[in-house]
């Protein structure tokens, strides 16, 4: 929310309600709400999607909310990430929640879905999509290009990927 692309907002303006662009969102790690991106990568995600200032995302006039699930090392773990699925799911009409995105993903790599591997967290998501959330996720963060990690590889979840020149 401090970035000038993302709303600019000072700590002070975030924990008041008054930042136009990050609006909210909660930190599953500590359980409050102190979203503060000290890692760097939800930032460039954000960035990515929505920013509206010296950098413009691909959808600049999208609002946020921050759930920040890994710490500063970018590690977290599986309940974290699970926990912010839920609270948006919960916060799906405060909010008008539409979309979860998760730039995030386990070590294992899966040719076909997953659901029966992970049947909790699979549920936990099905029940965010039945909620007409869709949930766009990272195939995976580590290159691998013969499969996909958790959650992408979960049924009815929208994957994406990356393009290298090389």
């Amino acid at each position: 929310y401090n970035h000038e692309s993302l709303g600019g907002c000072t700590t002070q303006e975030y924990e008041s309600g008054n930042c136009s662009k990050v609006l909210g969102g909660r930190n599953t790690i500590e359980g409050s709400n102190n979203v503060l991106d000290d890692h760097g990568h939800g930032t460039h995600v954000s960035g990515i999607i929505a920013a509206n200032g010296s950098v413009i995302g691909v959808a600049p006039d999208t609002r946020l909310l921050a759930v920040k699930a890994f710490n500063s090392t970018g590690g977290g773990s599986l309940s974290t990430l699970i926990l912010g699925i839920i609270w948006c799911t919960d916060n799906k009409e405060e909010y008008n929640i539409t979309i979860i995105s998760i730039s995030a993903g386990a070590d294992i790599t899966f040719s076909n879905y997953c659901d029966s591997y992970y049947s909790a967290e699979a549920e936990i998501i099905h029940n965010a999509i039945n909620k007409n959330m869709s949930v766009v996720v990272a195939s995976g963060n580590n290159g691998n290009y013969t499969g996909v990690n958790f959650p992408a590889c979960i049924s009815n979840v929208i994957p994406v990927t990356s393009t290298q020149e090389n």
